[in-house]
């Protein structure tokens, strides 16, 4: 039902794990494959009483990662059976020698020539999200593949491109993951901006209902981390006291403090003097005092580290 056609299937190399318990461990008897390294793989697993192996993948839609050099190096399985009551409606391969899924990036290999061309990623949180998007034709676009962002996997997109557009769920958990993916990709020195979907939707669903041009005007519209971060704060009533108003508007200056760029930070904090008719020369104040905290603690950090490996010499 999700609509994908032959090539896309293709492109990414989609797949079925047969509905049975021994098919990938007598494919790899066959195949003469050393049984530990198919279990150290991920494909199967050790029996709990010692007596041999059994399939890890059974009865599932299977989504290949690919490295970025285009190899596969583990996989993602949506259920497809209801009485699949076991385990839950995705499963993935666990993390090996190849595959560490704070380094992974969904879709990269497909997407790295459309980055360096676009020079911007569209990063959308699932697999299905991701093929929808590219079968639209927007080839541009990765997926954090249901974990949290991390800076190996923002830092992963800035070989490609500089400039990140977020495209999570409208719903509450989409737009708290937003939010804390913003102020990471600031801190790793990349642009940022929020695509906002209509309630209700995701990618995958808004592609299906609107199509691709559709979509990419809703990228076009993208806000900046500024906005999405402040219409979030109005939507939960902050701005609605004097009090929520001084709470919001240095959870503001809070994002501006983590940008590299003095230039920027400067823009932006005269945007926020204008926007809330605030004196630049505060919100300076509070900002100075926020980048003197971190710096604090990024000293404190290296003292530490200094620290730890002057005993682990000695």
């Amino acid at each position: 039902h999700r609509g994908f056609s032959d090539e896309t299937i293709r492109t990414f190399g989609l797949g079925y794990s047969l509905n049975g318990w021994e098919n990938m461990l007598k494919l790899a008897e066959r195949e003469k494959f050393p049984l530990d390294l198919v279990e150290k793989a991920g494909l199967i697993i050790k029996r709990e009483d010692g007596s041999g192996y059994y399939d890890r993948f059974r009865g599932r839609a299977m989504f290949p990662i690919f490295s970025v050099t285009g190899r596969v190096v583990g996989f993602g399985a949506r259920k497809l059976r209801e009485d699949d009551p076991v385990q839950g409606k995705y499963i993935n391969s666990p993390e090996t020698p190849i595959y560490v899924k704070s380094r992974s990036l969904y879709g990269l290999h497909q997407a790295k020539n459309a980055l360096r061309e676009k020079e911007f990623a569209l990063l959308v949180e699932g697999y299905a999200d991701l093929i929808s998007v590219y079968q639209a034709g927007i080839k541009n676009v990765v997926a954090s593949s249901g974990t949290a962002l991390t800076e190996e996997q923002i830092n992963l997109i800035g070989r490609y491109a500089r400039k990140i557009v977020l495209v999570y769920d409208a719903d509450s958990a989409g737009s708290k993951a937003a939010l804390r993916g913003v102020d990471l990709i600031i801190e790793q020195g990349l642009d940022v901006r929020v695509v906002q979907l209509p309630e209700g939707e995701d990618p995958d669903s808004f592609v299906k209902k609107y199509g691709g041009t559709a979509f990419e005007e809703l990228v076009e519209g993208a806000v900046s981390f500024i906005d999405f971060k402040a219409n979030m704060l109005r939507a939960e009533g902050k701005f609605d006291t004097p009090e929520g108003r001084a709470e919001a508007v240095r959870s503001l200056v809070e994002s501006v403090a983590k940008v590299k760029d003095e230039l920027k930070r400067s823009f932006y904090i005269k945007s926020l003097a204008e926007r809330y008719g605030i004196y630049e020369s505060t919100l300076y104040h509070e900002l100075e005092r926020l980048i003197g905290k971190e710096r604090s603690r990024e000293t404190m950090q290296r003292r530490r580290e200094a620290q730890n490996e002057s005993t682990s010499t000695e």
